[in-house]
């Protein structure tokens, strides 16, 4: 499986296995399994109303509109499930933007926009190709949006790449660490983690990053020792249960 090396916007180079093509098609595939029993379920309920209660044109609009959902089915879930629709949380993969930040919602529509000519329309052909070619493992619709398929596997492991001090379940220094999501806390741990060339440039990774950070969760700057805050924070996300 391939990986894609991203330079986040805290200018720390992290490499991503992109997902595999054939999770991607099994997460489509399981999708679709959830449209089609949404989409069965509707016929039911519509056979039902119509020969018990005797609905008939009337009921139209309303089937069309709960019908709407499958129509928006990935931009609606992605945007609410992070970049994820349930077959790609079940397969761990995620759509996320090249630059490293988390995609959003004009992403999200591109792609679905361009799947007609990715997937629906060529039965997958276009789509198919177009990875195969990329490197970066992107169909059209991510090429457009600035977004790649990457594996995240089904639980973080930040649990287990920092050591902690002091006890679990300990009082919080910082509760709004619970606010971070786990792709900034694997970020944050990675920088903690990272191996710059000098301890100069290590230094002033720290004091960026832990600005980020302190800004993002409004924490009002605490204390010149920035290595000493972000190993809170992330002993704080830890002990709050966000990890989990």
């Amino acid at each position: 499986m391939e990986n894609i090396d991203i330079a986040t916007t805290q200018n720390v180079n992290i490499s991503y296995k992109l997902a595999g093509i054939a999770d991607r098609i099994l997460a489509l595939l399981l999708d679709w399994l959830i449209q089609a029993a949404y989409l069965i379920t509707l016929f039911i309920v519509g056979a039902f109303l119509q020969s018990g209660f005797g609905m008939g044109i009337e009921s139209f609009g309303l089937m069309s509109l709960l019908t709407l959902p499958l129509f928006l089915y990935e931009v609606i879930l992605e945007s609410l499930m992070n970049g994820q629709t349930p077959g790609k949380k079940i397969r761990g993969i995620r759509v996320m933007s090249t630059d490293g930040s988390e995609a959003g919602t004009g992403q999200f529509i591109i792609r679905w926009l361009l799947r007609f000519v990715d997937v629906t329309l060529t039965f997958g052909s276009v789509g198919l190709i177009t990875l195969f070619i990329n490197n970066k493992g992107q169909r059209l619709g991510d090429i457009a949006a600035g977004t790649t398929v990457v594996r995240i596997g089904k639980k973080s492991n930040i649990d287990d790449s920092l050591s902690y001090s002091g006890e679990e379940n300990m009082p919080l220094t910082w509760p709004q660490a619970r606010r971070m999501t786990p792709h900034e806390a694997s970020l944050l741990n990675q920088v903690l983690n990272s191996k710059p060339e000098s301890e100069e440039a290590y230094a002033d990774l720290l004091s960026r990053t832990a600005r980020v950070y302190a800004k993002k969760l409004n924490i009002d700057f605490p204390s010149p020792d920035n290595r000493a805050f972000l190993e809170t924070l992330l002993r704080d996300y830890h002990n709050s249960g966000a990890g989990k």
